[in-house]
């Protein structure tokens, strides 16, 4: 939790490491990530984490110039406090805050995944072959315009649902739909929203309309269907700056489809503990300019 002034910032959440992994390399990724912040503190909370490793990583981040004011190990409904001056943890102390401030962050961070129909989907392919078929402008003016209306608030028909589920398995139509999503352009550059920094503003209520209508068309999804629409609702949950629904989203595209590179790039940048720009910058964040 970043502090500037004593005054608490956005609260930067990500997967606890392994022990494999160098205190001193996650130290220096969130650093990075808290470098937008303008911190000049933190307080430090490991939620059911190795002890040692809550404190390794600690002193590291203190080493590269970050002091934290306070470490905190939760696990259960009990949590202590390291100092380091003591060389020692605390006894365990009710954490009915901290645990109640943890769930109500659970919820909010790791929403429920849609489970696709799997083998019971009704085929898509003939219209697949059909969109594949079309002169390709017109197939986009068509797949762009229906993707608007959904994104609008229209409810899709199970036909439409039939097509968005076939233009986003088509990899081109499926990039644009999804910058679509974003509110990007038609100008040059509206690839820009997969590296996770817009050069347009976010329209974050577009995006959650997208986000619910992709949830939707998984339920209708078959097995490498739900691999490609999973995978963008793990790009959505990793530009709001959501790691852990992003990484668990992204797995699980993996699990449907384990040749889904998109997916297994979620995966990755989740686990690497890096965030998208855009979630690192508080004017354009989903944090901080969500709908109300």
């Amino acid at each position: 939790m970043p502090m500037q002034d004593n005054a608490l910032g956005p609260v930067l959440r990500t997967d606890a490491p392994g022990t494999d992994v160098p205190a001193q390399t996650v130290a220096d990724s969130i650093i990075e990530n808290l470098s937008h912040a303008l911190a000049d503190g933190a307080l430090f909370i490991g939620f059911d984490a190795d002890p040692a490793v809550v404190q390794a990583v600690a002193e590291a981040m203190t080493k590269r110039g970050l002091p934290i004011h306070e470490t905190i190990h939760v696990a259960g409904n009990h949590y202590t406090a390291f100092h380091g001056t003591e060389g020692e943890w605390n006894p365990g102390q009710t954490a009915i805050g901290l645990e109640t401030a943890y769930n109500r962050d659970e919820r909010d961070q790791i929403p429920e995944l849609p489970t696709p129909a799997g083998l019971a989907a009704e085929p898509a392919l003939t219209e697949r072959a059909r969109l594949v078929r079309t002169d390709h402008a017109e197939a986009m003016t068509e797949v762009r315009g229906l993707w608007a209306t959904v994104l609008a608030g229209a409810e899709p028909t199970p036909a439409q649902i039939r097509t968005l589920r076939a233009a986003f398995s088509l990899y081109e139509s499926r990039d644009r739909l999804h910058a679509d999503t974003y509110g990007a352009g038609d100008g040059p550059g509206w690839e820009a929203i997969f590296t996770g920094d817009p050069g347009e503003p976010v329209v974050w209520g577009k995006v959650e309309a997208g986000e619910a209508a992709l949830r939707l068309l998984v339920t209708h999804a078959d097995t490498v269907e739900a691999a490609h629409l999973l995978a963008l609702l793990a790009h959505i949950y990793w530009m709001q700056g959501r790691g852990t629904a992003a990484g668990r989203t992204a797995d699980r595209a993996c699990e449907s489809d384990a040749d889904n590179t998109f997916a297994r790039l979620i995966s990755h940048l989740t686990n690497a503990g890096k965030l998208a720009p855009v979630a690192r910058d508080r004017d354009r964040a989903w944090s901080t300019n969500r709908p109300q």
